[in-house]
C-alpha cells in the first residue's frame, strides 16, 4: 500500500530553481522526473475561490493557482486544456499535482508560470505541507530533519538541464549572428537552416506519434523552443530562439516561429460601424502543428504580397489569442494569431518539415455528414472542368468558380467546387492530369445528394506528402490503368451519367447518388417509434421495398431559371420568364420537380419529399416532359401518374425536424432512389442470416 502524501512527496526548491534559471519551457517530463507540487489556492478569472471541489463549467474559464514545493510558493496559470481537472475536482486546495509540462513567460518584468500539462487525482483532505515562503531568497525555519538543500537543488537542476537539452535547447548555444534588414517591412534579416546549436542527450527527446493527436504528419517534431539560426530578434539583446507553433500561448510576448504558408486567402472586404475594412488570413504550419493568422487594414498592404504559399518565413511580434472557431476553418489550434504593423515577417530560404493534420472522411461517408458541416477529404482529381464567372449576390462582383470530380478508394465520386483564386490557379497539368488533392475544411452540400464546396478557410494541398496520399495514388494507378482492371466502377452522388477513365474504361455512375456507405435499414413505423430526425443532426436510413401509394398532383414541379448554376423560381412577365437572382429573361423556363409522395411498406406509411434528381427516377421523365404532357392533355397526365402507383423502390431518406408557421414536424426527404435488385438483395439478406448464425 502506497504511503500517504507528505512533505517528502514534494519536489523541494523546484520553484526557486526554475524561476532563477534561464529555462522557459520544460516538456514531457516522465513520471519519475515530473515535479510534484501542492496546490494552495484555486481561483477563477474573476478572483472567486473554487477550492471546494467540482465546479460548474463556464465559457472561457481561466484558473489561477498558488503552487508550493514545501519551501516556496508562487502564482501560476493553468492551461485551458487542463480545466477539466478543476471541473472534476482533481485539482483542489491542498491537493497534489505532477507537472509534466511547464512554461515561464516574462510579463511586465515578472516571471509568470504556466502549467501546460499536469496529472492529478483527488486524494482527499490534505494539510498544507511545510511553511512555504514567497521570498525566494529566504528559507523557512523548522524544516524536517534530513532535509538537504544542496541535494534538492542538484535534483532540480538535473531535471531542468536534461529536459532542456532533450528538446533542442542547448545549455550553451552559439551566439546569434547579426540579422540583415528586409527593405520596406521593418524586419530583420534572413536566417539559415534549423540545425544550429541543437543537440540531444541519449534517452530523451524521442517524441511519439501520438504527441500531436489524430491525423497525418510529415517529419519529426519538438515542442520546446529551439536554438535556431539567426532569425529575427524578439527583443534587444534577446537570443534568436525558434518556438514551435504548438508552444504559442497568449501569455508569451517574446517568440519567433519558423513556418510554411500552407494556405493564403483572398483579400476580403467588410463593413461595420467603423466603416469599410479589409482582411486576409493565412495558415502557418511547422513540424509541431498549425495556426491561423489574420491581418486587417494596412497590414493587408504590408504583408499580403510578401506571404507566398509553400514558402518559409520567420514570424514574430504578432498577438496570440483564443481562436474563434467560426472562422478557424480546418485549422486545429486553440489559439489564433493577429498580424500587426509591428509584426516582423522575414523570408527564409529552403524548406522545413511540416505537419499536415487532418481527419479524413471517405467519400462514401458523405451522407453521414450534416449539410454545411466542414470536413477533410482526400481524393484523386478525376476531372477538371472549365472555370466560369458568376456575379456574387452579396458583393455584386464577379466571382470565378470551377467544378472538379474527385474519387477515392471507397469507389465514390463527388463534385467539388473551387472558388476565387483557388479556381483560377487549379488548372489541368498535362504532366499530372490526375493529382491527389487534400481539401481541409471543405463544406458539405446536399445538391444532387451530396457535393463539396470550398469556403474561405478551406486549405487546398496538391499531392501532399502523407501516407494516405501515396496509398491512394497506388490504388488509382492500379485500378485505373492496371492490366487486371477491366473497368473502373464508381458510385456517385450526382447525376453526371458516366465518367470516362483515362485508360478508356467507362465507369458506371449510379444516378442520383444511390450509394452512401454502410446502409442503415429502417421501416416506416420505426421513424415514429425511434423518433428519427428529432436530434440535433439529421438521421439517414434506407427503406427497402417502399411502395408508391399516392402522388400529390398539386405543385408537382416549378418553373426554374435556365442558368447552369441557378435553380431559383422564375416569374412570367411581359418580357418573358424573369429570374430575380440572375436578372435575366428567358422565353421558357426549365421545370424542376418538387414533389410529395406517400410511400408504404409492410409496417406503415410516410409522406416523403422528392426533388428533381430523385423524382426523375420515379417518373422516368423530366419535369419539362411531364409539364408538357399536362398542358397537352390533362387526362393523359393523370393516367400517367396512376401508372406510377404500386411500384417498389429502395429509398435513401434524410429525416430532420422542419419548422413552418411555428409548427415543427419531422420531414422525410429522399436523397437517393434505386429500383429493387432482387438478386443482390437476396444475397445481402442471406449474409445477414448467416451473421445471426441461423
Amino acid at each position: 500500500m502506497a504511503a500517504p502524501p507528505s512533505f517528502a512527496s514534494l519536489t523541494h526548491l523546484f520553484i526557486r530553481t526554475f524561476s532563477q534559471s534561464s529555462a522557459t519551457n520544460l516538456q514531457d517530463m516522465g513520471p519519475r522526473d515530473a515535479p510534484s507540487l501542492q496546490i494552495l489556492s484555486v481561483r477563477n478569472a474573476k478572483g472567486e475561490s473554487v477550492n471546494g471541489g467540482p465546479v460548474p463549467r463556464s465559457p472561457n474559464d481561466r484558473f489561477r493557482l498558488v503552487i508550493s514545493d514545501g519551501i516556496h510558493f508562487a502564482q501560476a496559470m493553468l492551461a485551458t486544456a487542463m480545466n477539466e481537472l478543476v471541473y472534476s475536482g482533481a485539482i483542489y486546495k491542498c491537493g497534489l499535482v505532477h507537472v509534466k509540462s511547464i512554461l515561464a513567460n516574462e510579463v511586465q518584468d515578472k516571471r509568470v508560470i504556466i502549467l501546460r500539462d499536469v496529472s492529478a487525482t483527488n486524494q482527499g483532505d490534505l494539510p498544507r505541507f511545510g511553511s512555504p515562503m514567497q521570498d525566494l531568497t529566504k528559507m523557512p525555519e523548522g524544516l524536517p530533519m534530513g532535509f538537504d538543500e544542496a541535494t534538492a537543488v542538484a535534483r532540480c537542476h538535473d531535471i531542468i538541464e536534461r529536459y532542456q537539452a532533450a528538446f533542442g535547447m542547448a545549455p550553451a548555444p552559439p551566439p546569434p549572428q547579426e540579422p540583415q534588414p528586409v527593405q520596406n517591412h521593418g524586419s530583420y534579416g534572413m536566417g539559415g537552416g534549423m540545425g544550429g546549436g541543437m543537440h540531444q542527450q541519449s534517452g530523451y527527446g524521442q517524441p511519439s506519434e501520438s504527441m500531436y493527436g489524430s491525423g497525418q504528419s510529415m517529419g519529426s517534431s519538438s515542442m520546446a523552443p529551439r536554438n535556431g539560426p539567426p532569425g529575427p530578434s524578439v527583443g534587444v539583446g534577446a537570443p534568436a530562439v525558434v518556438f514551435p507553433i504548438r508552444a504559442l500561448t497568449p501569455y508569451q510576448n517574446k517568440w519567433t516561429i519558423k513556418a510554411t504558408v500552407l494556405q493564403k486567402s483572398e483579400v476580403r472586404t467588410f463593413t461595420n460601424k467603423n466603416g469599410e475594412g479589409k482582411l486576409f488570413s493565412v495558415t502557418l504550419a511547422d513540424e509541431s502543428g498549425e495556426i491561423r493568422a489574420t491581418g486587417f487594414g494596412d497590414v493587408v498592404t504590408q504583408f499580403y504580397d510578401l506571404l507566398v504559399e509553400n514558402h518559409v518565413f520567420y514570424v514574430s511580434q504578432a498577438s496570440i489569442k483564443v481562436a474563434r472557431k467560426q472562422y478557424a476553418g480546418a485549422v486545429q489550434n486553440e489559439y489564433e494569431m493577429t498580424l500587426e504593423s509591428k509584426t516582423q515577417i522575414i523570408p527564409c530560404s529552403g524548406s522545413i518539415a511540416t505537419a499536415i493534420r487532418y481527419e479524413r472522411v471517405p467519400l462514401s461517408h458523405l451522407m453521414d455528414k450534416e449539410k454545411d458541416a466542414t470536413i477533410d477529404v482526400l481524393g484523386v482529381v478525376k476531372e477538371i472542368q472549365d472555370a466560369t464567372t458568376l456575379v456574387s449576390k452579396t458583393t455584386n462582383r464577379p466571382l470565378v468558380k470551377r467544378d472538379i470530380i474527385m474519387v477515392d478508394d471507397s469507389r465514390f465520386a463527388v463534385r467539388a467546387t473551387l472558388w476565387g483564386r483557388q479556381a483560377e490557379t487549379f488548372v489541368p497539368d498535362p504532366a499530372d492530369p490526375n493529382p491527389i488533392l487534400l481539401l481541409k475544411g471543405v463544406r458539405v452540400g446536399d445538391y444532387g445528394g451530396r457535393c463539396l464546396s470550398c469556403i474561405g478557410g478551406t486549405s487546398m494541398i496538391i499531392n501532399p506528402d502523407v501516407p494516405d496520399a501515396h496509398r491512394l495514388r497506388g490504388w488509382y494507378d492500379n485500378a485505373h490503368d492496371g492490366p487486371s482492371a477491366p473497368g473502373f466502377e464508381l458510385s456517385s452522388y450526382s447525376q453526371n451519367g458516366v465518367i470516362q477513365g483515362s485508360s478508356g474504361a467507362v465507369g458506371s455512375i449510379l444516378a442520383n447518388g444511390a450509394g452512401s456507405g454502410p446502409k442503415t435499414y429502417k421501416t416506416f413505423v420505426q421513424v415514429d417509434n425511434e423518433n428519427l430526425g428529432n436530434g440535433e443532426k439529421a438521421d439517414y436510413f434506407t427503406v427497402r421495398g417502399a411502395t408508391v401509394c399516392v402522388i400529390r398532383e398539386k405543385s408537382l414541379s416549378y418553373p426554374a431559371c435556365q442558368s447552369a448554376d441557378c435553380q431559383k423560381k422564375v416569374f412570367l412577365s411581359d418580357n418573358g420568364w424573369r429570374c430575380e437572382k440572375c436578372s435575366k429573361y428567358f422565353p421558357t423556363p426549365q421545370y424542376r420537380y418538387i414533389s410529395s409522395m406517400l410511400f408504404c411498406d409492410f409496417t406503415g406509411q410516410q409522406w416523403v419529399s422528392f426533388f428533381n434528381e430523385t423524382a426523375e427516377v420515379i417518373f422516368g421523365k423530366t419535369a419539362n416532359e411531364l409539364n408538357a404532357m399536362y398542358e397537352e392533355n390533362e387526362d393523359t397526365f393523370k393516367e400517367f401518374l396512376r401508372s406510377c402507383f404500386f411500384k417498389q423502390y429502395n429509398l435513401r431518406i434524410r429525416a430532420k425536424v422542419d419548422t413552418y408557421n411555428s409548427e415543427s414536424r419531422v420531414r422525410l426527404t429522399c436523397v437517393s432512389v434505386e429500383p429493387i435488385q432482387y438478386g443482390p438483395g437476396a444475397h445481402e439478406l442471406a449474409d445477414l442470416i448467416k451473421a445471426y448464425g441461423v
